[in-house]
């Protein structure tokens, strides 16, 4: 111990700690109830306004959506449209104040308590989380296993709660849990306070950032530190974002310190979902996610999300230098891992050459064609970026799938024309012109091959514009009923609302299976009204 450390004890430092703990509650304190407050308020008076509409629904939505922009512009975040929703519903859960509840529970307390619609559960988990002081993860975790039912339902009401407090102690510990809420930041004007998020791991990956991306290969740049991505339902923190601008694809890293689990890759697999849908621009590829844990697993490998799937990874870090020997140990570990994962096949690796033909204009494309003997017609939504010279993601599995059934050629047509990574961002009006451009490939391509198998593989997003729907019927009259229609095999070949799944998000090595086409389009017709269009 060196002199300055000589001056005080440790029970000096403690109270000092005491006294900025305190201190910092306070000031949160204050903040919280103000914050709180105000988006009681401005629910209220959204409400009073609306009232004074004649068409109540409408005039309600054109109001929240005018108040987000003006709001926006002038306070930057925290006034989305989805946020003025909840101050709205906010204030009609909760007609009256609750004083003595503001400058306890948080907004993230009341929001989740929105979520309840048992009038008197939601009272019930309002008073005990304000008496009792939970944090908003016990609350949450209180609502999600119906805490109050069960103990309605009990008659031994102690185990009951014992039980709920064993499970959410560590919940309780961390006292500073409340500046990881961005929306108190949000507020004030600040920025997120990074230093209240970041693990030892992260830190040390971003004070020696340049060797990390170095390890990571070729065209990575970095974007953010715990990103914050907002859905409607809660707030989510992805460790670690880059960007490959070689690959155009945004790579999101998950740090774990403990060997990797199913739950780790269904969050990764979520997060790249997530990132997809809500950040992830119209000209970038498909979002890569990485798991970097401390020890990988075969059985999750072989046997979870991961398996097969060529945007989900998981990769080992050692915290030291390895010797010769154990280097090479571990490299034909992490081989083994990766075989188990995708199988024999490799990425790029006895794949069938590449080398079609395109016919494209502007930012459509009509045909990705590459001759055969034996040729499969493919049925997909859109077209990203393939061209003649580089395949998407989608494109790969494609010739996985073209090499694994026996063909040696295929044809790639689309429901519609339009490029875009995204089938959400397709243009909400059909360009009659490009589509009709489509229609006469789609005519050529069934007279050049008359008797070849079609693979019908397009996903849910059918249903996201009506002229997709549409479009499909024309392929059906086109092509005709007298080939052999096909979906990609097993239980993942078909999506849980019934429809042919996408090639990104199956099993490409299953067989193919038959596909009862013309079942599915008198389901078309009587969900979608296909017949009218």
């Amino acid at each position: 111990m060196n002199k300055i450390q000589n001056i005080y004890d440790k029970d000096f430092l403690t109270e000092i700690r005491h006294i900025v703990d305190l201190a910092r509650q306070k000031a949160y304190s204050a903040i919280n109830s103000a914050m709180v407050e105000a988006y009681w308020q401005i629910g209220k008076r959204i409400v009073e306004q609306e009232q004074q509409g004649k068409d109540r629904a409408d005039y309600g939505t054109q109001l929240i959506k005018s108040l987000s922009e003006d709001l926006t512009k002038e306070y930057g975040k925290g006034f989305s449209v989805n946020s003025l929703y909840y101050f709205r519903q906010f204030y009609l859960a909760f007609p009256e104040k609750l004083p003595t509840a503001w400058g306890i529970l948080t907004w993230s307390h009341y929001k989740r308590l929105l979520s309840v619609t048992n009038q008197e559960a939601r009272s019930w988990y309002l008073k005990e989380a304000s008496e009792q002081m939970w944090s908003y993860r016990t609350l949450d975790r209180n609502i999600s296993s119906q805490y109050y039912e069960r103990l309605l339902l009990s008659q031994h009401k102690d185990v009951v709660e014992s039980e709920m407090k064993a499970l959410t102690a560590p919940f309780e510990h961390d006292k500073m849990e409340f500046i990881k809420n961005p929306t108190v930041a949000e507020f004030i004007g600040l920025s997120p306070n990074r230093d209240f998020t970041e693990s030892e791991l992260e830190g040390a990956i971003i004070d020696n950032l340049q060797s990390f991306l170095l390890e990571l290969g070729k065209g990575f740049s970095f974007v953010a530190r715990q990103k914050l991505v907002r859905t409607e339902k809660k707030d989510y923190f992805i460790d670690l974002v880059f960007y490959n601008y070689i690959l155009k694809s945004f790579v999101l890293i998950d740090l774990k310190t403990t060997t990797i689990t199913h739950q780790d890759v269904g969050q990764m697999d979520m997060y790249v979902r997530m990132y997809d849908e809500k950040v992830r621009g119209k000209d970038d590829n498909p979002t890569i996610g990485i798991v970097l844990c401390l020890e990988t697993d075969n059985d999750i490998a072989r046997y979870s999300v991961l398996h097969d799937n060529d945007r989900l990874f998981a990769s080992k870090y050692m915290l030291y230098m390895p010797t010769e020997e154990e280097l090479r140990t571990e490299i034909e570990r992490q081989k083994e891992f990766f075989r188990l994962q995708h199988g024999e096949k490799l990425s790029g690796v006895n794949m069938i050459p590449y080398h079609p033909t395109c016919k494209a204009i502007k930012n459509h494309r009509f045909v990705l064609e590459q001759e055969g003997n034996n040729v499969l017609i493919v049925i997909g939504l859109n077209p990203s970026t393939a061209d003649e010279t580089q395949p998407d993601p989608t494109m790969k599995c494609v010739l996985r799938i073209v090499e694994a059934n026996g063909y040696d050629g295929f044809v790639m047509l689309n429901l519609s024309s339009e490029r875009c990574t995204n089938p959400k961002n397709l243009s909400p009006q059909l360009d009659e012109r490009m589509n009709h451009t489509n229609q006469l490939m789609i005519s050529k391509y069934a007279r050049k091959y008359p008797t070849a198998d079609v693979l019908v593989a397009f996903g849910n997003n059918i249903t996201c514009k009506e002229y997709l729907s549409r479009n499909f019927k024309y392929f059906y009259d086109t092509l005709g009923d007298g080939r052999k229609w096909l979906r990609i095999g097993g239980a993942k070949g078909i999506t849980s609302l019934g429809h042919p799944r996408h090639p990104l998000y199956c099993n490409v090595k299953d067989a193919l299976e038959p596909f009862d086409v013309s079942t599915y389009i008198k389901r078309l017709t009587d969900a979608y009204n296909v017949s009218s269009l």
